[in-house]
């Protein structure tokens, strides 16, 4: 997952497991006054540093596909 925080600083978080096939998996952050939490099924995956969650930035949502800056369309390099 990647944000910006309310600095514009950006922020990233990998879990490093692949995802298994034909199985559901639910996926969440949580971003608080001082840090972003992902978690997989319930189980932490991460956290970083993180001073709050920017209020500006893109238009859409990437769900699986990192957006290009504008937040048009995939970016394919990626």
């Amino acid at each position: 997952m990647q944000i910006l925080d309310a600095d514009g600083k950006r922020i990233q978080i990998r879990d490093t497991e692949p995802f298994p096939l034909h199985q559901w998996n639910h996926v969440a952050f949580v971003v608080d006054k001082d840090s972003v939490t992902l978690f997989r099924n319930g189980k932490m995956v991460g956290r970083r540093p993180c001073v709050g969650l920017a209020t500006t930035g893109p238009d859409a949502l990437g769900i699986g596909a990192k957006l290009l800056p504008d937040g048009s369309a995939p970016d394919e390099r990626n």
